[in-house]
């Protein structure tokens, strides 16, 4: 597992890199001179023998380890460590050329201004002040010693005219200030092409993005549109439903009565059978007109007799579709509240369990409408075993325009409507779980 890292970690992590990369070259030439020094030390005092002055071979090869060690110590992550031990090292060695030849030696003083840009490079520049600083309060002490005698030096450079190696020790000078600058230089520019690489990868993310969104409300618009015309449609259907039945129930209530003046003739049993036939289709118009029209108001109804008068509108369907409607129950139920909405509630699970029964092909073919009555509220249940609804499916089934259908069958707005009846108009709760069986269950909790 990854370790996402702060702003701050990174950019710690990018100047650690940085300063090793730098002190490792700092290292790597200053160990080479070491040993061209050492070298030449040792084939100089063999020429010289007694009358040779320069360092001692012992003090070039000290100096030598003492850098190679420091590069250990940087390759193992010890930078601060080997860079102060540098800066030390490097103090001591050109504080030795002033005390030992005199403030004005240009050798010595190179070395101060080295000093202090190698410790800002590898300290920071706060380090690289107290250099300077310490650099300043050397090179007075030196001057005030010398003034009162206290010190020596060895002048008699000043009566020499300047030699090749002079200049090579410039040279060498001026390539370590070069190197250290152009390490930090690329470093820089590396960092700046990395932030420039970053914003234009930004800024094509930001394009592709508005591309992205700009496609997707496209997308939607299209779709709200196609549900609106599809909404237009059915608003449209409803008025002429609604037309149609009560131009329908009209002549159904004359039959009706005309056969109740008739029940004296001979042919009763006929008659009560062709009246219980006309009594059902005026509960099924009556349920239809109560879902088509949607009369809203609260008034105290019969669950029990609500839920038979939807069930009648489902029975040809369910017949045609091979599905038992089991719904047993006779006692009355009363509740109060709006009965077209309740009946709108019950229309749509069974409506929706009878969809799942249209492309499955179960062999438990039935409807379970189960209800629990107690003290505080009513439990209403609505059970098919068509399958049962996908995992993926089940905690966003109750959204808006989410369906599982095919797109020629639903919009994916009854769930949607169903959980808002139940929830603002009768101050309930809907549930849905899949059923051992290969079903699933909606239950609706409805407070007395």
């Amino acid at each position: 597992m990854f370790r996402k890292l702060s702003p701050r970690q990174i950019h710690d992590s990018d100047e650690f890199r940085r300063r090793t990369q730098v002190l490792k070259f700092i290292l790597i030439g200053a160990i080479t001179l070491g040993i061209i020094a050492t070298l030449f030390v040792v084939v100089e005092s063999l020429a010289l023998a007694e009358e040779y002055s320069g360092l001692a071979v012992a003090a070039c090869v000290a100096l030598t380890m003492v850098l190679f060690g420091c590069y250990i110590l940087n390759s193992k992550g010890h930078v601060k460590l080997a860079s102060v031990v540098v800066a030390f090292l490097a103090y001591g060695l050109a504080t030795y050329t002033l005390v030992k030849w005199g403030v004005l030696v240009p050798q010595g003083v190179l070395a101060y201004g080295m000093l202090v840009v190698i410790i800002g490079v590898l300290l920071g520049s706060r380090a690289s002040f107290m250099a300077s600083m310490l650099c300043g309060i050397s090179l007075a002490s030196m001057v005030y010693l010398e003034g009162t005698g206290q010190l020596s030096p060895d002048l008699t450079w000043t009566n020499d005219e300047g030699t090749y190696a002079d200049v090579v020790i410039y040279i060498l000078s001026f390539m370590i200030l070069s190197l250290v600058a152009w390490l930090s230089n690329r470093d820089i520019e590396h960092s700046l092409w990395r932030a420039l690489t970053s914003e234009a990868l930004l800024m094509a993310e930001r394009d592709n993005l508005e591309a992205s969104v700009a496609r997707r409300t496209k997308e939607i618009e299209r779709l709200q549109a196609e549900k609106i015309s599809e909404l237009q449609r059915f608003a449209e259907f409803g008025r002429m439903g609604a037309s149609l039945l009560h131009d329908l129930a009209s002549p159904l209530m004359a039959a009706s009565l005309d056969l109740d003046s008739m029940e004296q003739d001979r042919r009763l049993n006929m008659i009560n059978q062709v009246k219980r036939s006309i009594y059902q289709i005026e509960r099924y118009i009556e349920g239809a007109r109560r879902q088509l029209e949607s009369r809203s108001g609260t008034e105290e109804f019969d669950v029990i007799e609500e839920i038979k008068l939807c069930l009648h509108v489902f029975e040809s369907r369910a017949r045609n579709l091979s599905v038992s409607l089991d719904f047993p129950y006779t006692e009355r139920v009363m509740m109060k509240g709006d009965s077209a909405l309740f009946t709108k509630i019950v229309s749509n699970l069974v409506g929706n369990a009878l969809d799942a029964y249209g492309d499955a092909r179960a062999k438990l073919r039935i409807i379970n409408i189960g209800i629990i009555v107690d003290k505080h509220k009513v439990t209403i249940a609505v059970e098919d075993y068509a399958g049962g609804i996908p995992a993926r499916h089940i905690s966003h089934i109750f959204e808006a325009f989410y369906t599982t259908k095919h797109n020629r069958q639903g919009m994916g707005l009854g769930l949607s409507i169903v959980k808002d009846i139940v929830e603002t108009n009768f101050k309930g709760k809907i549930f849905v779980n899949n059923l051992p069986k290969g079903g699933v269950r909606f239950s609706i909790e409805i407070p007395l």
